[in-house]
């Protein structure tokens, strides 16, 4: 199978595929950001240095095909020159510092319906304790537009004294 239709079963248009691997029913998939440049997201400046690669993070994606599949994805270092600020690439996929991309974090509370930790620990192949926190606080909403608090006026009583 072609990189190009592993990128298009995926659905990660910021990824490019460099290779894949499959070991023990799991499939590793190594990839790169297809952007050679990021921003620093404070200054918003585009001119930025890449300092090279700290680590490969390992992150759990949507199972394919009856396999449980891994993104190595490379944690980038990167400096903004504007500033002088050191940062690590943002992928889109994936929140900081999490192990699972958005797209399985928005799949676990479909899948966990009507079941108990320990059961729905078993069926995604998560820990429990991953599961646990999507029990008790619920996947995270968009945040609401600040409402103007509603100011009711109550009608006047008659005094009785």
């Amino acid at each position: 199978m072609h990189f190009h239709s592993i990128k298009d079963l995926l659905d990660l248009p910021e990824l490019f595929v460099l290779s894949t691997k499959k070991i023990n029913g799991q499939i590793f998939i190594d990839a790169a950001p297809v952007a050679s440049h990021q921003s620093y997201p404070v200054c918003t400046s585009t001119q930025t240095i890449c300092r090279g690669v700290n680590s490969i993070r390992k992150v759990r994606h949507l199972d394919s095909f009856g396999c449980v599949v891994y993104l190595n994805l490379p944690a980038i270092r990167l400096s903004c020159t504007s500033c002088g600020a050191h940062f690590v690439w943002s992928y889109d996929c994936v929140a900081p510092k999490k192990r699972y991309t958005k797209a399985f974090e928005n799949s676990l509370p479909k899948q966990v319906v009507g079941a108990t930790v320990i059961h729905a620990a078993r069926v995604t192949n998560t820990p429990a304790t991953t599961i646990a926190v999507f029990f008790i606080l619920g996947k995270p909403k968009k945040p609401h537009a600040f409402k103007k608090p509603v100011n009711h006026k109550l009608p006047r009583t008659l005094n009785w004294c």
